[in-house]
């Protein structure tokens, strides 16, 4: 699945690709935006390295907020029924890989993290809004969201809002529960 090691870096020297800012909701139906992102570990991943599969993306924050830090904890604790289902779980963070690897490793978060410091995937995913402020500038707005990727790399189904994060994974749980019902 994973292709290649991330070298050794500083997150303020990742250069990724720029993404376009959209300003429209995801469509259900239209191919995913990829993406190309460190995980906790320093791997790359990219999303085609899910195809075959359902994926479950699961954008939050900061691993160091605290509803946001349930919520992975939440599917952690679903794993095995995601797994089940033929769906990994991935969720994506601004934190650093270093953050990530030590709320990973301390709390045996099952979710594979991915760290977005650059906030380019939130953009493609329109889990990030940017505002302007007369005061301080541009300032980032980030949404929890879920977005439920289909084997071919079809977006069905977005969450656009989060609001427990204590029975969101079983209401994502819930949702593929019904695809099962038409395959």
């Amino acid at each position: 699945m994973i292709k290649r090691k991330a070298p050794p870096y500083q997150m303020k020297e990742i250069i990724l690709k720029e993404a376009t800012f959209m300003t429209s909701k995801l469509k259900i139906g239209s191919i995913a935006p990829d993406f190309e992102l460190p995980s906790w570990k320093n791997d790359l991943i990219k999303l085609q390295h899910f195809r075959g599969r359902y994926l479950t993306l699961v954008f939050i924050e900061t691993i160091e907020n605290d509803d946001d830090f349930n919520l992975m904890v939440s599917f952690s604790g679903l794993m095995n029924e995601f797994s089940e289902r033929n769906t990994i779980v991935v969720g994506i963070s601004k934190d650093d890989t270093s953050t990530l690897q030590e709320a990973v490793t301390k709390h045996q978060i099952q979710v594979m993290m991915l760290s977005d410091v650059l906030t380019t995937t939130y953009a493609a995913y329109n889990a990030i809004k940017l505002t302007r402020d007369k005061s301080s500038g541009t300032k980032q707005e980030f949404k929890r969201k879920t977005i439920i990727i289909d084997p071919n790399g079809k977006i069905i189904h977005v969450f656009d809002e989060i609001k427990d994060a204590s029975t969101h994974p079983n209401e994502v749980l819930d949702w593929l529960k019904t695809i099962d019902a038409f395959e």
